[in-house]
């Protein structure tokens, strides 16, 4: 299986690190694309750690063998400057996905997981530079948000994670949607209990603020979430119950935009395949929440025209 890897920064060589520790029958040849002159080091740490399962094996910069990927991580892309909204650049990280992307004829069942910020953005412009089918590009979206949700609440009721259930959808950013129609602990539905809520929701929202502040960047979080949708695709571990940023127009219960955007909804991953949770049983809070969410990203997808080459 040929897996690239855009970018060996944070997120990349954290991915690389756990692509080489899953159990696994498939040999993976891993090809890292980055033309920095820095990464030299990290690189050759990872070859180290390649030899521990010794049916993997690492590139560096292979540009026919990532025409031939099986699987992209796209993690390429600019920084967030610590506070800043994700939203802050989008242009930067719009113009690193075409110069990365365009020019290639990619083979045809190639999925993209892309993981760069801002996610719902950047997985549209993916989508669009590498002329596969949309479907076949997967944001990490919300589904970072659901398990610093789910943490956040089994602080906040000391209890186990397994007790919680929850879903957050809509934009990975500050207008991200609490599910609390879909959110309980131990069975019972956490709107009874607003004070737990509204701190756990403060949190969630908080949390990349709160990591960056000494870690300089998050990267373990959203790297096991990148990790986890590939087992689903590629590994056949079915994933059930997450929020996805996915394509959407008008073909789903309620019209979010009138133009096509990438934003997390529920979805489910079985036999390599995405199939869309409905969204019945929403409260109305909660849709008016997500059309706006929707009209954030829209308005973040369509107001830059990307530069070309």
């Amino acid at each position: 299986m040929i897996i690239s890897i855009t970018g060996l920064g944070n997120v990349g060589t954290t991915i690389v690190n756990r692509l080489l520790s899953i159990p696994t029958e498939h040999s993976y040849c891993i090809n890292i694309i980055d033309p920095s002159d820095t990464i030299e080091g990290s690189f050759l740490d990872l070859e180290h750690a390649a030899n521990i399962r010794k049916q993997h094996g690492l590139k560096l910069n292979d540009f026919s063998l990532f025409e031939q990927s099986d699987v992209i991580f796209h993690t390429a892309g600019s920084n967030v400057p610590l506070g800043a909204n994700r939203l802050s650049i989008a242009r930067d990280s719009i113009d690193i996905t075409y110069d990365i992307f365009q020019g290639y004829q990619f083979k045809k069942d190639l999925q993209i997981i892309v993981i760069s910020n801002p996610v719902d953005v950047i997985s549209y412009y993916t989508w669009k530079a590498s002329g596969i089918a949309p479907q076949n590009v997967i944001g990490t979206g919300t589904f970072l948000d659901t398990i610093r949700f789910e943490d956040a609440l089994a602080k906040q009721f000391n209890t186990s994670r397994r007790k919680i259930s929850s879903l957050m959808i809509g934009e990975h950013g500050r207008s991200v949607v609490p599910l609390i129609s879909h959110s309980d602990v131990d069975g019972i539905n956490i709107e009874e209990f607003p004070k737990h809520l509204n701190r756990a929701i403060w949190d969630t929202v908080d949390a990349a603020k709160r990591i960056c502040l000494t870690q300089g960047a998050t990267k373990y979080g959203v790297s096991a979430c990148a990790i986890r949708i590939f087992e689903a695709l590629k590994e056949g571990k079915d994933l059930y119950n997450v929020a996805l940023g996915v394509k959407t127009q008008l073909e789903h219960e309620y019209i979010l935009s009138s133009r096509t955007i990438y934003i997390s909804l529920p979805v489910y991953i079985k036999k390599g395949k995405l199939f869309y949770e409905s969204l019945e049983g929403l409260y109305e809070n909660e849709l008016k929440q997500l059309i706006k969410s929707a009209k954030i990203i829209e308005k973040h997808t369509y107001d830059y025209v990307p530069v070309l080459n």
